[in-house]
């Protein structure tokens, strides 16, 4: 059982937290395991084809993995040393937690038997700043707990007094021990030995600061003593200088001469060897109780990364001269860390190669004017790629913002990795998408998305700017942005006529056969029948636009009168043909007047108009009822239509906080919006129970604007690090049209203090639904692959796992083609998620793979599947190990 801290430990408790504050000897750029709790979260994409032409993406669910704790710690070093006759010994020894969470550790220290003697007056002090002397001699750590972050380490002293009358030659033993409280089964051990001498002679490092910035100076000290009864001879200090400094010339210093030491070797026996970096300082004599320093300086250099640099020397001596003792064999002394803050900081801009910031931006050079414009056409998606350099000095994940308030409302902007199909997710557990880990001084590629309403057209306005600004995790106000512009939608292009224009010459003035826009004064065709007889009427749709198109061709006749569409064989057609952009489809449209039709001249209206982007045009033709006469014309009419489906979208919703939300002291309330060009029957469901079934009683009451509240389900709330899955249901109209899109927004606004603490932002999803005659469904499921041999330990499934760094996930994605029409060109995509390596290679059921990274690396996925015929599906597997 530990021992209950102590009031006198009050010191060394404010002596812990200054040390865990700063120091942190894991490099950044190493790739760790990931933190305690992190989200390995992943989701799959599929590109493909329709059956009526139409290019579509869509994307599965979201999986997510969390990263359980492991306790890991090392305990450094054993030491050998010296020393006389009742003399205390300082060994120096370090404890890093090298675990992916915050431990505790318990202090042992013990006499070993099997040796010569036992130490008296035993014990274990902090050492904060290394310079090897005990912190508070009266803060004795045996039987105590030291407390760690991540990374974080602290520096120990091995405390003992040697027996008094011991012989020459004799040894004694101290073993320390450290233990993890997480796992107490994760232990550590050192073991010191001291020799009994006549010579007792020490060298203790220190450093003049504990904190330096790159370019600063620091100061090493070099502090020798001679505690021995004897003069110490023969005396070699070796300091090997650390990575990520550069020795300053002529800086050494000795406390027994005037000025300064020389660098070369002459008579000072001061050097430095600039090509193995190695001060080297001999002394050929020390009377006993004499104590000096050798001093140097060194300068921290740029680019060195956040954490700990960490300088240990080491020495020699003879304690008795020529034929006594042998000379002690080299013996380091303590380490002596210094720390390089974390720089947290980073930029994104339009250049793959150069990290300038938003105040390095200039509008009127091109290279740093960090503005992209783009002209589209209407109803057309903007594609913009940028680049996020973390230009800080540790690995970093840096939280994505969207600012799209300057766009026309119902516009979407979508973030992808570097793919431009994989959509970003969230690692960190903050409410924003985010992108990486990216090493110090690295850079990925970021692909932005813009999509403007199908309704939406400017011409000249740089009125439609996106700005994407990202921030470190943990630096929130470390923020860079870059302007995405779209100065000029083209407008998309409609045009109905009598399929008698040789080419479209000018899209601005009708023509006598119909071309450009409407004009009700001109009569593009005119027949002449009787009553009850029909005549034909060609008829052609041109799409202008951007985008496949399924448009809606509508007629105005006098009453009575009727109108049938065929096509050029004279086959009655219903579902018009989807019009690729720039093609043309023709049709002939007959009407027939009713018998009792009255002689005269009688106005017939076409009207084509576009379901997406809401685009009409118009002809007027002519028909005179004349008494009997017979001409006959057979139009044709061809149009699309769809059958009201479904489609779930299962969504997470996590608290991450330390607090319950949505309990007595606030409400978590719900608003959900729709947009787009179809309206749908939206349904919200909370898996309450956990079970993965969202049962009808765990269906969320919404009110007519869209409002309601997860109390009504979740009484009690949610608690800190809990989750419940959410599932939006869209059923889409049996009138809807392919092509057409619906966009399901839902916002969780949690509210009420909580202790004085004011609510976290609010929180959204968005779903976004194209209607297609064939849509394509993407699942992606995962399981442990504990033991990573590539084969599940269990049944996929969609919920959250837990595993710890080492182990593996295998994931499988199923595309099913649940439409009536076979979809081609069909191509999943899926990465690597942060913190993972690929350990089990990709397999495909249907086609071939395209893209992958090779075993231990990171990447692209790709498999080209093909042609996928109704109710067939296409099977990608692979395999992820997380870092440890």
């Amino acid at each position: 059982m530990l021992k209950q801290t102590q009031p006198r430990l009050s010191q060394l408790a404010s002596a812990v937290a200054v040390v865990l504050g700063g120091i942190t000897l894991l490099p950044s750029a190493h790739a760790a395991a990931p933190a305690a709790g992190t989200n390995i979260s992943n989701i799959a994409s599929a590109s493909y084809t329709d059956a009526g032409g139409n290019p579509l993406t869509t994307t599965s669910n979201e999986v997510t993995t969390t990263v359980l704790q492991v306790a890991s710690f090392t305990l450094v070093e054993d030491r050998n040393t010296i020393s006389n006759p009742n003399s205390t010994v300082n060994l120096s020894h370090t404890l890093t937690n090298t675990g992916n969470g915050t431990d505790s550790f318990e202090i042992d220290l013990v006499n070993l038997g099997g040796d010569d003697y036992d130490f008296t007056n035993i014990g274990v002090y902090l050492d904060a700043n290394g310079d090897g002397v005990p912190d508070d001699p009266s803060a004795n750590l045996i039987g105590e707990t030291i407390t760690l972050p991540a990374g974080d380490a602290v520096n120990l002293i091995v405390q003992g007094t040697t027996p008094s009358g011991q012989a020459i030659g004799t040894d004694g033993q101290l073993q320390i021990t450290a233990t993890s409280v997480f796992d107490n089964a994760v232990t550590e051990q050192n073991t010191d030995t001291v020799v009994i001498s006549a010579g007792d002679f020490v060298v203790r490092k220190s450093a003049n600061v504990s904190i330096a910035q790159i370019g600063d100076e620091v100061e090493y000290t070099l502090t020798y003593t001679n505690r021995g009864n004897a003069a110490a001879t023969d005396i070699l200090i070796r300091d090997a200088l650390p990575a990520n400094v550069t020795y300053v010339d002529g800086s050494a210093v000795w406390s027994n001469a005037a000025g300064s030491l020389t660098d070369v070797v002459d008579g000072d026996g001061y050097s430095f060897d600039a090509a193995g970096r190695i001060v080297e300082f001999t002394i050929p004599s020390v009377a006993p109780n004499v104590t000096g320093t050798l001093k140097f300086r060194v300068t921290v250099d740029a680019a060195t990364p956040a954490g700990d640099i960490v300088n240990q020397a080491e020495y020699q001596f003879d304690p008795d001269g020529p034929g006594g003792e042998d000379p002690t064999p080299l013996t380091p002394t303590n380490e002596t860390p210094v720390e390089v803050p974390e720089a947290r900081v980073g930029v994104i801009n339009d250049s793959a190669t150069n990290p300038y910031s938003d105040a390095q931006r200039d509008p009127t050079d091109v290279d740093l004017d960090d503005t992209q414009t783009q002209t589209i056409a209407q109803g057309a998606t903007a594609t913009f790629t940028t680049y996020v350099h973390n230009t800080g000095n540790l690995e970093q994940v840096f939280e994505v913002l969207i600012n799209q308030t300057d766009l026309p409302a119902g516009s979407t902007v979508e973030l992808f990795k570097a793919d431009g199909a994989t959509p970003l997710t969230n690692i960190s557990g903050t409410a924003a998408l985010d992108v990486g880990p990216i090493a110090a001084g690295d850079m990925v590629e970021l692909v932005v998305k813009i999509t403007l309403p199908a309704t939406f057209t400017e011409t000249g306005v740089d009125t439609s700017d996106t700005i994407i600004t990202v921030h470190p995790v943990g630096a929130p106000t470390a923020t860079d942005s870059t302007i995405l512009v779209i100065d000029d939608v083209t407008p998309a292009r409609i045009d109905l006529s009598n399929g008698n224009v040789a080419d479209y010459t000018d899209a601005n003035v009708e023509t006598a056969e119909g071309e450009g826009p409407y004009d009700p004064v001109i009569v593009v065709d005119s027949e002449n029948t009787t009553p009850g007889e029909p005549v034909r009427f060609p008829l052609e749709i041109y799409n202008g636009g951007a985008n496949p198109d399924s448009f809606n061709l509508t007629h105005t006749v006098p009453p009575g009168w009727t109108v049938q569409y065929e096509d050029a064989a004279g086959n009655i057609i219903t579902n018009l043909t989807n019009v690729q952009p720039g093609d043309t489809v023709e049709y002939f449209a007959v009407v027939t007047p009713p018998v009792d039709a009255p002689v005269g001249d009688n106005d017939v209206i076409f009207t084509v108009t576009s379901p997406i982007t809401q685009l009409t045009d118009s002809m007027k033709n002519n028909v005179t009822i004349q008494d009997e006469r017979l001409v006959t014309f057979s139009p044709d009419r061809q149009g699309e239509t769809t059958a009201g489906g479904t489609v779930t979208y299962l969504h997470t919703f996590t608290n991450n906080g330390s607090a319950i939300e949505g309990d007595d002291a606030g409400e978590l309330l719900v608003n959900m919006t729709q947009g787009g060009s179809f309206t749908g029957n939206v349904t919200v469901f909370v898996d309450v129970n956990k079970d993965g079934i969202f049962a009808p009683n765990e269906t969320l009451v919404l009110d007519g604007a869209g409002n309601g509240d997860l109390n009504s389900l979740l009484p009690a709330g949610v608690n800190p690090g809990e989750s419940y899955s959410i599932q939006v249901k869209v059923e889409s109209p049996v009138t809807a049209l392919p092509g057409q899109n619906n966009t399901t927004t839902v916002v969780i606004t949690p509210t009420g203090d909580i202790n004085g603490v004011t609510p976290p932002p609010a929180v959204q999803i968005v779903d976004r639904t194209v209607i297609s005659e064939d849509p394509l469904r993407l699942v992606k499921s995962q399981a442990l692959d504990t033991d990573c041999d590539g084969v599940a330990d269990g049944a996929y499934g969609t919920g959250t796992l837990a595993a710890e760094p080492g182990a593996c996930i295998v994931y499988r994605i199923v595309a099913t083609n649940e439409g009536s029409g076979t979809v081609t060109n069909v191509v999943i995509n899926d990465t690597t998620p942060a913190y993972t390596t690929l350990s089990t290679a990709a397999v495909a059921t249907v086609g071939a793979i395209s893209a992958t990274p090779a075993l231990g690396g990171t990447g692209t996925i790709t498999n080209q599947v093909g042609s996928l015929a109704p109710a067939a599906n296409a099977q990608l597997d692979f395999g992820v190990e997380i870092d440890e």
